[in-house]
């Protein structure tokens, strides 16, 4: 028994020494209105294939290159406002591509734009999406199940 405690207490000392050592490796950033988001509450956060930040908020989605934080404008203008679009999830495929839901609506980045383009499926608020492990992507509305057609570039009910 003495032998056991003995031994839990160097374990647990071994892994404080290594997270502490670890600790000096890892660098944290604290992202306020100060640093140029528009609202404090962040609803989500990825990065992607090439290192960005993407970080949602209740106020739209903002792109972390490193150095500054920029927003990103929508091709519709939100029923709520210009600046009234709730970030509820984002998704980096395997391709690169970004997809965001925002206000029920689903949206797809455009690079070349620099702005992300709404992608209409249906007149139903879009409730979560996702991609398969073939590279399939697909989007749940409040009535059914859609499959991105990627030669057409829509989607189709299943």
């Amino acid at each position: 028994m003495k032998n056991t405690i003995i031994l839990l207490i160097c374990s647990l000392l071994g892994i404080g020494l290594n997270l502490y050592g670890l600790s000096d490796n890892l660098q944290f950033r604290h992202f306020t209105i100060n640093e140029g988001l528009p609202y404090n509450h962040v609803t989500v956060i990825k990065q992607d294939k090439k290192g960005y930040l993407w970080i949602g908020t209740r106020k739209g989605l903002y792109k972390y290159d490193g150095y500054n934080i920029n927003a990103l404008r929508t091709d519709t203008i939100s029923i709520y406002g210009t600046n009234s679009y709730n970030t509820r999830e984002i998704c980096a495929t395997k391709n690169g591509e970004m997809w965001v839901i925002m206000n029920d609506m689903l949206f797809r980045y455009a690079a070349e734009r620099d702005l992300l383009e709404h992608k209409y499926i249906d007149d139903n608020p879009v409730w979560r999406f996702g991609e398969s492990k073939d590279g399939r992507f697909f989007c749940l509305t409040a009535r059914d199940l859609f499959v991105l057609d990627r030669q057409n570039d829509k989607f189709a009910n299943i």
